[in-house]
């Protein structure tokens, strides 16, 4: 592979990742369930509450921009889950700048952050979130940055390395 295919090939990847990130922020990702607080009047609870109430559903971009507007707390679930956001830009900055193996990481540290959200989510014993398509390529873009950060890196890193004697 000469290095004008090796450069495609790299922008392709990249577009790939950035089209996939894209694309999650306009599918459903998220039914949060919603239950009804209870009800006071002049300081006295008349109604306890704790009716189940349709489920609020999110697109990508919604829940984005909730998390945004409501200033999650950092050490939240959502908050946590949030961060991956800035993370995997990072990492398609780095791939844009070919720090390949640094992207790699990032996309691997988004991966966590996504997979401990979601791990703790699975765990609590309330109400869970029901996660749709949007929340799955959201995370699947940051396993493709990891994957591919590495593949390019690995890939770079063999074709320095001189060929074994006798090696066709």
């Amino acid at each position: 592979m000469n290095s004008t295919q090796k450069s495609w090939l790299h922008w392709q990847l990249l577009a790939l990742i950035a089209g996939v990130y894209a694309l999650s922020f306009f599918l459903p990702a998220v039914s949060i369930p919603m239950r009804l607080g209870p009800t006071t009047v002049d300081g006295k609870v008349v109604d306890p509450g704790g009716k189940l109430l349709p489920p609020m559903r999110l697109s990508g971009v919604d829940a984005f921009r909730m998390a945004v507007e409501t200033g999650m707390a950092p050490l939240s679930r959502a908050g946590v889950a949030w961060f991956a956001n800035p993370v995997i830009w990072l990492g398609v900055m780095l791939l844009a700048l070919r720090k390949n193996v640094l992207a790699g990481l990032a996309g691997l540290l988004a991966v966590g952050l996504i997979v401990v959200t979601y791990v703790l989510e699975e765990l609590d014993s309330g109400d869970k979130a029901a996660h749709h398509v949007g929340f799955w390529l959201w995370f699947s873009s940051a396993a493709l940055l990891s994957v591919v950060g590495f593949a390019l890196w690995l890939r770079d890193r063999m074709a320095r390395e001189p060929s074994a004697p006798g090696a066709g």
